[in-house]
């Protein structure tokens, strides 16, 4: 595959300028650059989530620099770094017009790294994707970018780090 994301950035604030809307409902939630957990490279994205309650959230993007074509490529692959909280994390990717797709939420029952790998066609619209001037399509071919929600299964806190954002032909 092709790396497409490995969060390694020079500075702080060289992330900072990809790193885009952190939010949280009825939950802390922090996305930082990490190099102590790595699986691919020096860095990694380090996700901190704090529910107060089942079905408490947490939502952060990181945008490409360039947008990337992956018109030739079948699936994406992301290494994530769980800790068994039972949490749940949906990995959604954002396409040229900013709009949001996703496959299915996957339980963080494991600890360690795991490879999660979807499918980049047959993508879900994302229920709550604010934008209204996109075209309603996944339009695969043009990747501008990732999002990382994390929905509570409970009220207890979790971390994660995410790693080698691929594409796959």
């Amino acid at each position: 595959g092709r790396l497409i994301e490995g969060f390694e950035y020079a500075t702080k604030d060289a992330f900072l300028t990809t790193r885009g809307r952190v939010l949280g409902g009825a939950a802390s939630y922090t996305a930082e650059r990490d190099n102590t957990t790595t699986k691919e490279g020096k860095a990694s994205l380090k996700l901190h989530f704090e529910p107060q309650a089942r079905g408490s959230w947490g939502y952060t993007e990181i945008f490409l620099e360039q947008v990337q074509d992956i018109s030739g490529d079948r699936a994406i692959s992301v290494w994530v770094h769980g800790d068994g909280s039972g949490q749940h994390i949906k990995i959604l990717l954002i396409d040229e017009d900013r709009e949001r797709w996703h496959d299915e939420e996957i339980p963080v029952a494991f600890k360690g790294w795991k490879r999660i790998v979807f499918g980049v066609k047959g993508l879900a619209r994302d229920p709550f994707d604010g934008v209204t001037n996109g075209d309603s399509r996944p339009n695969p071919d043009k990747l501008a970018g990732f999002a990382f929600a994390m929905r509570a299964n409970h009220n207890k806190p979790a971390t994660v780090f995410v790693d080698g954002v691929t594409a796959h032909p």
